[in-house]
């Protein structure tokens, strides 16, 4: 593992016994038998390991989100193969067996009508980690999975919102998107679930068909 801390390694020794440790990612890249890797920093840093890695012929799994903007996620693209097979997103409920099945049954089904998502997270995460928006690390779950539901048709018109702490840390996210189908769905992200709640949040995901 690679850490830009020696405080971090030491958190993980006892988890990890035997397992080679670096503070370096070039080094650890030179000196590791590795065959793939893990990109799960903050999003900032999310390109430039990426970037590293990839360079050296590696194949990288890249946690979400993806990166700050859409102009360094792509910067990314001329170390991509063409099936991107060197680069997996950390899209993870498209791998999901209830997903799966959800599609299966969209397919069945027919049009969608209206797709109704909400993320509900602790609200110790706004202390914990303030940089990190609920839209990029919640509500992108199920930004990709209603594309997925759509088959990846581009949305329009699209609009968001969001409500902050009086320190100005993000802690709510709403969005709005429409198909020209006439599908509609609302995206709900939040970090407001006070002690006592589910340690991790819950979610919902909502769906209604013509005639369904």
């Amino acid at each position: 593992g690679v850490a830009r801390r020696q405080a971090s390694r030491d958190e993980v020794a006892d988890h990890l016994p035997g397992v080679p440790g670096w503070l370096d990612l070039e080094q650890a890249i030179a000196e590791s038998d590795a065959e793939a890797w893990v990109v799960a920093s903050s999003t900032a840093s999310h390109v430039p390991l990426t970037k590293i890695i990839l360079a050296a012929g590696k194949p990288v799994l890249l946690e979400k989100p993806m990166a700050e903007s859409l102009s360094d996620a792509q910067s990314l693209a001329a170390l991509v193969h063409d099936d991107s097979s060197n680069l997996m997103l950390g899209h993870i409920l498209l791998f999901n067996s209830e997903f799966r099945q959800l599609r299966d049954e969209v397919t069945q089904r027919g049009p969608l009508s209206y797709v109704n998502c909400v993320r509900h997270r602790p609200d110790s995460i706004v202390a914990a980690f303030p940089d990190e928006n609920p839209l990029q690390a919640a509500m992108v779950h199920d930004l990709y999975c209603v594309q997925a539901l759509v088959a990846g048709a581009e949305p329009h018109p699209l609009s968001a919102q969001f409500h902050r702490t009086p320190s100005g840390v993000v802690d709510l996210a709403l969005a709005q998107l429409k198909w020209q189908r006439g599908l509609v769905a609302s995206f709900a992200a939040a970090y407001l679930t006070p002690e006592g709640m589910p340690p991790r949040g819950f979610d919902r995901m909502e769906l209604f068909g013509t005639g369904w």
